[in-house]
């Protein structure tokens, strides 16, 4: 049985409750019967993962629909975006639903009237991106919302995605006053300084619900070992057969356990991010059906996704020369043991002995949901602009000293003078804003920044490269590579990044003498070669390309903006091809197959080594193709060639 902590101040405590016909659990019947749930006040549900607090969000969805207003859901990740939809739409056959994700070409040609549907999902950057926005413009649906639902919002403490969530609550709540939040958390410690800080910005009372309740427990295993490979395969042995989530911390570990695998003939896969959805979908069935027992994963699975398994391992706590922190311990922890299926989970952490200390202090550590908005300048300056952009690019020093009192930071530093003060110096290195009469105005191209969605740090580079660095007029793959580099992402590289991207400049004499040319540092080679491995489709493929496809039109029409719009440059057609080779990821000799639907880049490379390298040569080689490809699949192909079926 698990331990009643508080089901908030306006809860009755009933002793059966039903929703959809599923018989609900403590945690959820005294959330469906709270006076503030159902009287449209804030919430905040604090639970562990696999609590149920997924129809908890259901419930706050069903509430709206049934009254014909309009719900947002905020997820942290596009990957669980992207599979919560699906689920949503079966729950909700009668509403509209749509997800809008970083595909910022899918949202920007569209042009969709948000205001018409009755479920939106939207990831924490998209949505914050809305928001940025809907100050210039009073039809926005923000206004319309009657409820917001943010998941994971104990995400609101994590370095790397944080300071977004802060930044949807901060601006949100200010724009739209009168809707409920309904946050869900996983299990936290101290959430008092944030309680007061949603109180103070709503000016409305926070009902807060936490509990310890999980269906089923997790049974914790801390191994101790200096073979982390051996202790895992011993696992996998001890436990044969039973289903294993194994959560890699970096790419590079999720190779290496794959490698380990395989050697030992273990049926698994991998699940990422940076695979497509098709792929993701893929695996998780695979591993539902017992195709496969183990799948190993990075991080984003363990959030979100309902994909639990009787037993999780954490390979390693470290991420780099970082140490995993225990809010995204607990998260993989979580996805130990299945509802209806397992008495108990088990939880296999593996700490190598250099480990164990930090590991200890971690998890003695109290969680508490507090703000990043400050850990890092660059994200700092980038919320900055945009609030600069919203209030029509020209404010007073003391409108953002008022902007930032507002923020969760500003409960934990009230003085703040001085960050501020070197964050507009930043941006005005960065050429995002000037100085006039002690007025902050945003410039052209701080605006760009702020309409594309993208860091000043990276706008500023691209501004710096085709001014005064490339020849535009003579493209090569070396200067694309290193133009397409996001100098925001310099935080992300590893010391195994780098060591790859030597031996790949070493190997390739073109980058070498680039680099050269060009006086480039460890990190900026680093970039320029991940790009590279999208370019030539290289072995690193299918973990770079899915976030660069997400991406690719974003930041190619920034380049191109800054071009006409700044520099008064017209980008020539070369440039345009580039970007379909990034998308694909194939060399340029490929592009007139990979144009025509149904052709993949691999299916692209089978044909051109046969030497059918257009759309003529398919026209007058149809046998050839066909037994290649089969009867059916060629006479789609040539279909689509008669018919002009492009993909652009």
């Amino acid at each position: 049985m698990s331990t009643l902590l508080d089901y908030g101040e306006n809860t009755k405590i009933v002793k059966k409750e039903s929703f959809w016909g599923f018989e609900l659990n403590d945690l959820q019947k005294n959330v469906y019967t709270n006076k503030a749930f159902n009287n449209h006040e804030n919430i905040l549900i604090s639970a562990p993962t696999g609590s149920g607090k997924t129809l908890i969000s259901y419930m706050a969805m069903q509430k709206s629909v049934e009254q014909h207003k309009q719900t947002a859901y905020i997820s942290p990740f596009k990957a669980i975006t992207n599979e919560r939809i699906k689920d949503i739409q079966e729950k909700f056959p009668g509403a509209s639903v749509i997800a809008i994700t970083s595909d910022y070409k899918s949202d920007l040609e569209k042009n969709i009237d948000l205001t018409k549907y009755d479920i939106l999902l939207f990831t924490s950057e998209a949505f914050n991106n809305k928001v940025i926005k809907a100050y210039k413009n009073e039809k926005s649906f923000i206004f319309n919302l009657d409820t917001l639902i943010i998941d994971e919002v104990h995400l609101i403490s994590d370095k790397s995605r944080g300071h977004v969530v802060e930044m949807v609550l901060t601006e949100f709540t200010k724009l739209n006053p009168n809707c409920q939040i309904v946050m869900m958390s996983g299990t936290t410690g101290n959430i008092e300084i944030f309680k007061q800080w949603i109180e103070k910005i709503t000016n409305k009372h926070l009902e807060v619900i936490l509990s310890d309740y999980r269906p089923v427990p997790v049974k914790y295993d801390i191994i101790k070992t200096d073979d982390r490979d051996n202790a895992l395969i011993q696992l996998l042995k001890e436990y044969n057969k039973d289903k294993f989530i194994v959560f890699c911390m970096t790419f590079n570990q999720i190779k290496k356990v794959s490698t380990l695998l395989k050697n030992n003939d273990i049926k698994f896969d991998t699940h990422s991010s940076k695979i497509s959805k098709q792929k993701r979908e893929e695996v998780v069935n695979k591993f539902i059906k017992g195709e496969i027992r183990v799948i190993v994963a990075t991080t984003t699975l363990s959030a979100g996704v309902n994909l639990p398994s009787k037993h999780i391992v954490i390979y390693s706590i470290k991420r780099g020369f970082e140490y995993e922190s225990k809010v995204n311990i607990l998260q993989m922890c979580g996805r130990a043991g299945r509802a209806g299926y397992d008495k108990e989970g088990f939880a296999h952490i593996i700490l190598e002995d250099n480990d164990t200390m930090q590991f200890e202090k971690t998890m003695k550590t109290p969680m508490e949901l507090t703000s990043t908005l400050t850990d890092d300048i660059e994200m700092f300056a980038f919320h900055i602009n945009n609030y600069i952009y919203a209030k029509d690019g020209k404010i007073t020093k003391q409108e953002l000293y008022e902007w930032y009192n507002r923020t969760l930071a500003y409960m934990y530093n009230s003085n703040a003078k001085v960050l501020i003060e070197e964050t507009l110096s930043k941006l005005i290195d960065y050429y995002m804003i000037e100085l006039k009469e002690g007025i902050i105005v945003q410039t052209k191209l701080g605006k760009i920044s702020s309409i594309m969605y993208e860091y000043p740090i990276d706008v500023h580079s691209w501004y710096i490269k085709l001014k005064y660095q490339f020849n535009i007029e003579h493209l090569n793959d070396a200067m694309m590579c290193n133009l397409l580099s996001m100098e925001s992402e310099v935080s992300n590289i590893r010391n195994d990044d780098i060591k790859n991207a030597e031996t790949y400049i070493q190997e390739h004499e073109n980058f070498n003498d680039f680099v050269n040319n060009y006086k480039l540092d460890r990190y900026n080679m680093t970039l320029m070669v991940n790009n590279a491995y999208v370019l030539y489709n290289n072995t690193e493929f299918e973990y770079i390309i899915e976030p660069i496809r997400a991406d690719i039109d974003r930041r190619f029409l920034t380049i191109e903006f800054i071009s006409k719009m700044i520099l008064s440059i017209q980008l020539n057609d070369k440039f345009t091809m580039y970007k379909y080779r990034f998308l694909y990821g194939v060399k340029e000799q490929l592009l007139p197959l990979v144009r025509i639907k149904d052709i993949g880049n691999k299916r692209a490379e089978e044909l051109y080594n046969l030497n059918i390298k257009n759309e003529d040569d398919i026209l007058n080689n149809i046998d050839k193709l066909k037994q290649l490809l089969g009867d059916k699949l060629a006479e789609k192909i040539y279909l689509n060639i008669k018919n002009k079926y492009y993909k652009w």
